[in-house]
Parts: C-alpha cells; sequence; structure tokens
C-alpha cells in the first residue's frame, strides 16, 4: 500500500515527524528558484527515501548518495517514486547516506563555516573610512 501524505507546508511543523514516518517515500518536485526547501532537512531526517528532481534548488544539498536525483519532469518523479518503492537496497544506502549528510550540513564546523563566510560578505560589502 502506498501512502500519499499532503503538503508539508500546509500543516505545523509539530506533525512534521508523525507525517513523514507514515510515508514511504518524500517527494520534491521543485523545478524552478535558486534556494533549496528546508524541508530537506526534515526529509533527510525522517528516514524514508527521498526523491528530488536534479536541479539547483535541490542540488546544494543533496547529493545521488541520500537521494534520487531524478529528470525535473513527471517521467523522471516517477521513475524515481516507482525505484524507491521497489528497490530495498537502493533505500537503505540513502537512508545511511541521509545520515552522513545531515551530520556533515547540521555540524558546528559547517555552521561556522557558514557564518565565517556570511561575516566575510559584509565585510567585503561595507564601505571603508579612511
Amino acid at each position: 500500500v502506498w501512502r500519499v501524505m499532503p503538503n508539508s507546508e500546509f500543516r505545523p511543523q509539530a506533525e512534521m515527524p508523525a507525517s513523514l514516518a507514515a510515508a514511504d517515500v518524500l517527494v520534491s518536485p521543485r523545478v524552478q528558484g535558486i534556494n533549496p526547501p528546508g524541508k530537506l532537512l526534515s526529509y533527510l531526517s525522517a528516514g524514508r527515501p527521498v526523491v528530488a528532481t536534479d536541479t539547483l534548488v535541490h542540488n546544494q544539498l543533496l547529493t545521488p548518495d541520500c537521494a534520487l536525483l531524478t529528470a525535473p519532469d513527471a517521467d523522471g518523479l516517477a521513475d524515481g517514486m516507482v525505484r524507491a518503492l521497489t528497490d530495498t537496497a537502493l533505500t537503505a544506502e540513502l537512508a545511511e547516506g541521509s545520515k552522513r549528510a545531515l551530520a556533515r550540513l547540521c555540524c558546528k564546523s559547517s555552521r561556522d563555516a557558514a557564518y565565517d563566510e556570511i561575516a566575510s560578505a559584509v565585510r567585503a560589502a561595507a564601505p571603508r573610512h579612511s
């Protein structure tokens, strides 16, 4: 039995862990934009296979080690969902990859590096006083 969950953007954040745990596969079909959706981190932490379009919006956080990255069209997403639902060896590998991705993305050194990058950009943009 395949379960389709309602769009996470319309549910309170407190309900997300239970909703994501009830899903068989988590899908992010976004094809436009430059900012990765924040829900991707929740998806990675849910222990479910993630299927996402192979686009800039996802590639900033997701790699083939932690998600099934598909062609950004209906056929690509359908193929990815079928693979995620039927290939248990692949989904086990993706679950382990998701843990590694979260450890890399959410560790203190990554946070510190991001803050350093922001601070450097602010310093570079600040007017210089003589």
